[in-house]
This record gives C-alpha cells, sequence and structure tokens, in this order.
C-alpha cells in the first residue's frame, strides 16, 4: 500500500472496476478497495491492479453486507449497485464516522431519493455529461444528517 494514502473509497458491486479501478489511476493518494461477489471480476481487478502497478488497489471477493473492514471508509461508491436506500443500508457499516457515500444514478432519482431512511441526506447531486450519447446521468451525494 502506498504510504501516502491520503483517503480511503470502498467501490461497492464493482464489476469490472467501475469507478473504482478509474479513481485509483487518477489519484494513487487514493486507497481503493473494489468490493464484488463474482470471483472472476475480481481476479480482472486484481490483475489490474498488478500490471498498472496500482499499489493503492485492492479486491476483495464478497458481498458488501458481509465485507468487515479493519476501518471505515471516506467514500462509499457504487455505480449500479441497488437503490439508493437499498445501498445506504446495506454499506452502512462500511463508512467512517466523516464518510459519505456517492452512487451514480441515470436521470435525477427523486422517488429513490424520498425513499431514503430519515437519517440520511442529499447533500448535492451532480448531473454528469456523458460525451457522445444523449443521456442522463448524475452522481448522488449523501451523508447522516447532523445533529
Amino acid at each position: 500500500m502506498a504510504t501516502d494514502v491520503q483517503h480511503r473509497l470502498v467501490d461497492v458491486g464493482s464489476g469490472g472496476g467501475l469507478p473504482g479501478v478509474v479513481l485509483a489511476i487518477l489519484d494513487r493518494r487514493l486507497e481503493v478497495v473494489c468490493v464484488d461477489s463474482v470471483a472472476k471480476k475480481v481476479g480482472f481487478i486484481r490483475q489490474a491492479a498488478g500490471e498498472l502497478r496500482l499499489a493503492n488497489l485492492t479486491a476483495h471477493h464478497g458481498r458488501a453486507q458481509d465485507f468487515k473492514p479493519s476501518r471505515g471508509f471516506d467514500v462509499v461508491t457504487s455505480r449500479a449497485f441497488a437503490s439508493l436506500a437499498d445501498f445506504v443500508e446495506a454499506t452502512r457499516g462500511l463508512r467512517s464516522d466523516a464518510g459519505v457515500w456517492m452512487a451514480m444514478k441515470g436521470a435525477q432519482p427523486d422517488d429513490e431519493i424520498a425513499a431514503l431512511p430519515a437519517d440520511v441526506e442529499v447533500f448535492h447531486v451532480e448531473p454528469l455529461r456523458v460525451p457522445g450519447f444523449e443521456v442522463r446521468r448524475c452522481i448522488v451525494w449523501m451523508r447522516l444528517k447532523q445533529e
């Protein structure tokens, strides 16, 4: 692991490593753990980490709900894991005390936002443009409500 790690991110339901592998490439000070229940996908991420010499990238084979890291993550992310409410509930134990959730979605999911648990708030919805495609995408940023 890189010794100058500044933040930790876990990508649940990572599949082939999106967005986790890309984020590990973009910032080698970011410790990235990709979690997926499909061994073949985890194997690909491990091989990518080795081939690209990404000491900041690791992969865990298993379900996000069963993953028990030694300490929490600053960011818990997912590209297509579940509804926002299911994503938050399945990954509560992965966050550090000040950690946030970052969920990649299609069009702004107002119904899913309304269905979030009472202690979770959306603090930013970031629209995304996908070059060459006329589709709507966004990133929904969530955190526990401040007392």
